[in-house]
């Protein structure tokens, strides 16, 4: 029905109203935006912005185009407001568009363009500070405070290492300025411990004007007095010596070495450290350093040793006996150390020695000879085999029977001699000795030779294989000689 209306005055007066930006607009404050209004016209006509206090805006400008070639006064123009750094309470929540029709008596107007400001405020970056200083055992309050947001609905956590606390002990506060907006304040009551140093606690806000939850985060320092004093010390003056702890109730060192003594608090704020010495009548003396340190120690230095700490929460101490000893004490027992060690490695080596030649032995290995090739390749010879004072030389034979091995003695009959054979040389065994290997052989004589061994060979030559790794010999016998 009303657009019907709307089409039907535009139809006789020529003129329809149309905004340009959502009926609702959405704007923070402190932001400038602007509001637009479109309408078409065929005659004279005069536009205004008005609030809801029907207050008229100045800050307005137009701008017009033609939409008809063939009619001049075929316009459509667009008015635009400026609104310049809104906020809450000076800033209207609606603005209208309105159009007069100048030529009409009376005027007539159009109030078609009503645009709604939806004005928000963003919470401000939470801060989380204590009330006072945290002390270990106290109860202690944090307060998170954040301002600016609107409207006035708002949510503020905590957190504890990223894990939500109990809302027991938190509360709120609202208070709003001058320009609308609106500030909060929460705050949580807790008994801090010494665990609790450094942790962290978070106060996170949650707000319709932001998109994602803000925060802040607080690292706690909570005070306490010394705990868990040690000592450390150094046996080198070098920038990469590691401190190591101390194990026991006695240092032992020896004359001239380096020592170094550092005392180890944990508290907060930093313990103060002394160092004193416990005299032989019971008395004190003050060492003014932090770490008790000796270049070349000596003998007069040995004694009890105190490590004095303090703060404004608490104090602690320990100590430690220093035994400076004479370097003949300790190399001796070094030395007798390196030789218990080098000999029992000495020990070691032999006994596997000895089991891996017992092991071979047991298996049977044969002793490494020279290959196949490597003897097929050597000159059979004629060798003399040395018995005493007795030698037995016989013409090789070339008769091809069949090889015996005996007694690691080979003995083969041959076809032919080779070439590579010669005659053994010519020995003389007692001064009525005579050349014998180029007679006959009597008849009468029996066609044997005996050597030293017992073993009998029939018309006989000895021979010995040319080889540097074996002792084998080679007897070549025949029933007759060679050509």
């Amino acid at each position: 029905m009303f657009l019907n209306l709307l089409l039907w005055a535009f139809s006789m007066q020529g003129c329809m109203v149309s905004c340009l930006q959502r009926s609702a607009v959405h704007a923070f404050v402190g932001d400038s935006i602007t509001l637009n209004c479109t309408y078409n016209s065929t005659g004279w006509f005069r536009e205004h912005w008005y609030d809801s206090k029907a207050v008229k805006q100045t800050e307005t400008s137009r701008d017009c185009v033609n939409i008809s070639s063939a009619s001049s006064s075929a316009r459509r123009c667009t008015l635009s407001l400026i609104i310049w750094k809104i906020t809450v309470r000076h800033t209207p929540e609606s603005y209208y568009c309105m159009v007069e029709d100048v030529e009409a008596y009376p005027l007539k107007k159009w109030e078609e363009c009503k645009m709604d400001l939806r004005i928000q405020g963003r919470p401000s970056l939470p801060v989380v500070t204590p009330r006072r200083q945290l002390i270990a055992g106290r109860e202690s309050v944090l307060t998170c405070y954040t301002s600016g947001f609107y409207p006035s609905n708002i949510t503020v956590s905590w957190l504890h290492n990223g894990h939500h606390m109990s809302e027991r002990g938190a509360e709120k506060y609202l208070s709003d300025n001058e320009d609308g907006t609106f500030n909060a304040t929460s705050s949580i009551t807790f008994i801090p411990n010494v665990t609790h140093h450094k942790d962290l606690i978070a106060c996170q806000v949650s707000h319709a004007s932001l998109s994602q939850p803000v925060m802040s985060n607080l690292s706690l320092l909570v005070n306490y007095g010394p705990r868990s004093v040690s000592l450390g010390f150094r046996t080198a003056h070098t920038a990469d010596a590691q401190l190591i702890a101390v194990n026991s109730d006695v240092i032992v060192s020896t004359i001239n070495s380096f020592l170094e003594l550092e005392c180890l608090v944990d508290s907060y704020p930093p313990a103060h450290i002394d160092w004193k010495r416990q005299e032989p009548n019971s008395s004190w003396r003050k060492i003014l350093k932090k770490e008790l340190r000796w270049t070349a120690i000596q003998e007069a230095n040995m004694g009890v040793y105190w490590c004095f700490t303090s703060n404004s929460y608490g104090e602690a101490n320990t100590s430690i006996t220093i035994v400076v000893q004479k370097p003949s004490e300790f190399h001796l027992v070094k030395l007798f150390a390196t030789m218990t060690v080098t000999l029992v490695v000495v020990l070691a080596a032999l006994a596997i020695y000895f089991y891996i030649t017992s092991k071979r032995k047991w298996k049977g290995d044969p002793e490494p000879d020279e290959s196949i090739e490597e003897k097929s390749k050597e000159s059979a010879e004629y060798a003399a085999i040395w018995r005493g004072s007795s030698v037995s030389q016989e013409a090789a034979d070339c008769l091809s029977i069949q090889e015996v091995p005996y007694a690691d003695i080979l003995i083969s009959g041959r076809g032919c001699s080779t070439p590579e054979q010669r005659r053994a040389p010519e020995i003389l065994c007692s001064d009525d000795t005579q050349d014998w290997t180029n007679e006959e052989l009597d008849p009468a004589l029996p066609h044997s030779i005996q050597d030293n061994t017992g073993l009998h060979v029939s018309q006989l030559e000895v021979t010995r294989k040319l080889s540097t790794s074996s002792e084998y010999a080679v007897i070549n016998y025949s029933s007759k000689p060679c050509c």
